[in-house]
């Protein structure tokens, strides 16, 4: 992950007023301005609706995947002080970047891209996150893996950037031998 100066509001000293809704107060747009907070100013949001945790084998593939590709995709929090925010959305994201601070791998205030929202959205948004998703088909991961193998890269490489076992990405490219090009439809 490139390594950057960039402060949050909150970092910089700067109080936010207890009136106004985090995104006025901040000066975030809601939909596309993403700051950079230091990950030891970022903790689980109790409003977060996840409350069952996922199981082990995911959140191994997620801190795999993380380490090798950085994070590809920013958390949404809401301020709860002046140096501190609630993680609402991207829960396992932050233990996986925790996890990679305890061991060496980033330093505890290493950057994290979030988006600051108001506290009263941090339910809807956690939800929204949790309850809009579908996983990936097998089909478009052979796809991938695919066209991965035919830039050259190795199976082990590929393993590894998705935080997925050898053996699964073997699986999803029989897939593609078996089944010729253009005749899977995903629609």
């Amino acid at each position: 992950m490139a390594k950057t100066t960039t402060k949050s509001m909150a970092a910089s000293g700067k109080k936010t007023p207890a009136k106004q809704s985090a995104p006025e107060a901040t000066g975030v747009s809601r939909f596309s301005d993403i700051r950079m907070i230091p990950l030891n100013q970022l903790s689980l949001s109790p409003l977060n609706v996840r409350k069952v945790a996922a199981n082990a084998a995911d959140d191994a593939e997620l801190l795999a995947s993380i380490r090798e590709n950085g994070i590809k995709q920013n958390l949404v929090v809401h301020p709860v002080s002046e140096t501190g925010f609630a993680v609402d959305a991207g829960g396992r994201r932050l233990k996986a970047l925790q996890q990679l601070a305890e061991d060496g791998a980033i330093p505890t205030d290493h950057p994290i891209p979030c988006l600051i929202e108001d506290e009263r959205d941090a339910v809807v948004t956690s939800a929204t996150e949790n309850l809009q998703r579908a996983a990936m088909h097998p089909a478009e991961q052979f796809e991938a893996f695919d066209k991965m193998i035919g830039e050259s890269r190795s199976e082990d490489e590929i393993a590894l950037k998705f935080g997925v076992s050898v053996d699964l990405v073997r699986r999803r490219l029989k897939l593609a031998r078996v089944a010729p090009e253009g005749t899977v439809n995903l629609t």
